[in-house]
């Protein structure tokens, strides 16, 4: 199988840059796998699972965040605002932040910009718990 220069893109920092065969995202539209020789696409990203198989034959599992991807000229680049590979993320630090997000959310004493980023923070700790999972089978 062909691959292709894949690059994650953090505000923080560049993630991965080097060679893959797939790549599989969330965008708000629903799941897409981008292979080799891929018409151009820009796409925004959703919270979820951003799996690769890298030029190697392994399979990397990450957790992302909103963002976007973008496809031009055979190269794939994903611009994400967070990303963790599986074996990289704190399960116990997740789950508190899941819990104190759910109890903000369930007391219904925020509102507006808060309710938002509390409701974003669950759906992203989530996203991560269920990524590490991928990784212990």
């Amino acid at each position: 199988m062909a691959d292709f220069p894949l690059k994650i893109i953090t505000p923080i920092k560049t993630v991965y840059n080097d060679r893959a065969k797939s790549v599989l995202m969330r965008t708000t539209e629903g799941d897409v796998c981008i292979l080799a020789n891929h018409e151009n696409y820009v796409a925004p990203l959703s919270i979820g699972l951003l799996k690769f198989e890298t030029a190697d034959g392994t399979v990397r599992f990450g957790a992302s965040s909103y963002g976007f991807v973008n496809v031009s000229g055979g190269q794939v680049c994903a611009f994400v605002m967070t990303f963790e590979f599986a074996e990289d993320i704190d399960i116990v630090r997740a789950k508190n932040s899941m819990e104190e997000a759910r109890l903000a959310i369930a007391e219904g004493l925020i509102q507006g910009d808060e309710l938002k980023e509390a409701k974003a923070r669950y759906e992203r700790c989530k996203s991560r718990i269920e990524v590490t999972k991928l990784i212990k089978k």
